[in-house]
């Protein structure tokens, strides 16, 4: 394996029975089929076996900070435990070069009898640190807790945020190789969450590789230095992280619209909200282009967005309001009608298709998404009126964290004579 490589996956599987039952039965019979000398095959799946890792290859080069975000019930979790040698693989292989310290679940790695001093002694043993070594950053590590007088009570009477603010602590602090960290930082308070990130960030000096999970995007972008999305087991993909969080944003919602439409046994429009019996939006088109020829919208692009729906009465002077949404759910174009000066006298009842064209929007790569209204001057009835209902993806060369991508011009020179400087190191 190459010297520079930490974690190298090859294959990895691991399943689950999600059957009691069958599960010590299981359990039961590989145990006496390898006594006697006839080990069962481990990459097979039996009946109520299911995968929740299917044929990860990936590596973790030193220097790496690796994300792994996905869906609820993605395998992020399981991934760590395989690499944290709490479970073993069913299929391929793992290997790993350091010691790891792991920071899975709040109290994972405690004894609950035992004071909050002599679970720090404890952790560090099992890391292979000697006494006088623990002896050296036992200050250190109570003095980041943040927990006081507590660090000589049982552990048992800790809160879920002292877990984590001890169980982090000791993590970094014994400085291993390579730290695994699953969700565990949106226990703690906001104060402590950013003092871990700072030390996070710290740790990439020291420690030679970090996979981090969070549901947390943007302590994701600002700590990773590469992404893996894990959907079904399987990585969907792998590469740089603001690509990646798009990508996640695009599957998310492809998903929470999957489960809508099964839900209620018919397509449907994601977050379309009738709040009445008079009006319903059916669907939504969005281009570049006024025919509809173009479906991918590049930065600098024409947004067109061509909006079907239905209404069982006479509207008097209906008023449209529209909001683009970045992907922190930020509103960043808000329009309405009327603003336009654009005015509608009456619709009868029937099928209408709206048309918005949004010109050259300066909006930088990444996920958006849509606000609808629709609203009844006259009354002020509020007929239609949707909340981030559908997404759309603006391509570019590359992805920023800014909001807008604005052209500039970018110019150089000299002010004044030349300044001798001198060398650093040099009087």
């Amino acid at each position: 394996m190459d010297g520079d490589i930490l974690i190298k996956c090859e294959g990895l599987s691991k399943k689950f029975c999600i059957n009691q039952r069958k599960s010590m039965l299981y359990g039961g019979a590989d145990v006496l089929f390898s006594m006697l000398g006839f080990p069962r095959r481990r990459d097979i799946l039996r009946k109520h076996e299911i995968w929740a890792l299917r044929d990860l290859n990936f590596e973790v080069k030193r220097g790496d900070t690796l994300g792994i975000i996905g869906v609820n019930g993605a395998g992020k979790s399981t991934l760590l435990r395989v690499l944290g040698g709490i479970y073993p693989p069913d299929a391929g292989a793992v290997y790993i070069k350091g010691p790891i310290g792991a920071l899975i679940s709040a109290g994972a790695g405690f004894h609950p009898d035992m004071t909050g001093r002599e679970n720090i002694y404890l952790n560090g043993t099992i890391v292979g640190l000697k006494k006088k070594e623990i002896d050296r950053k036992l200050d250190e590590i109570i003095e980041f807790a943040e927990i006081g007088e507590f660090i000589d009570t049982p552990v048992r009477f800790y809160s879920s945020g002292m877990y984590v603010r001890l169980g982090f602590s000791i993590a970094v602090n014994i400085r291993p190789r390579i730290l695994l960290i699953d969700e565990v930082l949106s226990v703690g308070d906001l104060t402590f969450q950013n003092k871990c990130l700072r030390k996070l960030k710290e740790l990439r000096e020291s420690v030679e590789g970090v996979l981090f999970v969070s549901h947390h995007l943007d302590h994701v972008r600002n700590i990773c230095s590469d992404l893996i999305i894990l959907n079904g087991g399987k990585i969907y993909f792998h590469g740089d992280v603001e690509e990646g969080v798009v990508c996640y944003q695009s599957l998310a919602d492809e998903i929470k619209q999957r489960s809508r439409e099964r839900e209620s046994g018919r397509p449907a429009l994601p977050g379309a909200l009738s709040l009445g019996d008079h009006a319903q939006l059916e669907k939504i088109e969005i281009s570049s282009r006024e025919d509809g020829s173009a479906s991918e919208i590049c930065t600098g692009d024409d947004i067109v967005l061509k909006f079907h729906f239905k209404t069982w009465r006479e509207i008097r002077k209906p008023q449209f309001a529209l909001t683009v949404l970045d992907d922190r759910n930020t509103p960043i174009i808000w329009l309405i009608s009327h603003d336009d000066h654009i005015e509608f006298d009456k619709l009868e009842a029937g099928e209408y298709q709206l048309k918005v064209i949004i010109r050259k929007p300066p909006l930088v790569a990444g996920i958006y998404r849509l606000d609808f209204g629709i609203r009844e001057i006259e009354t002020c009835e509020m007929l239609v009126k949707v909340r981030r209902f559908t997404s759309f993806r603006i391509h570019g060369r590359k992805f920023a964290r800014a909001i807008l991508s604005c052209d500039s011009n970018w110019s150089l020179q000299r002010v004044g004579e030349p300044t001798k400087v001198d060398e650093p190191g040099k009087g």
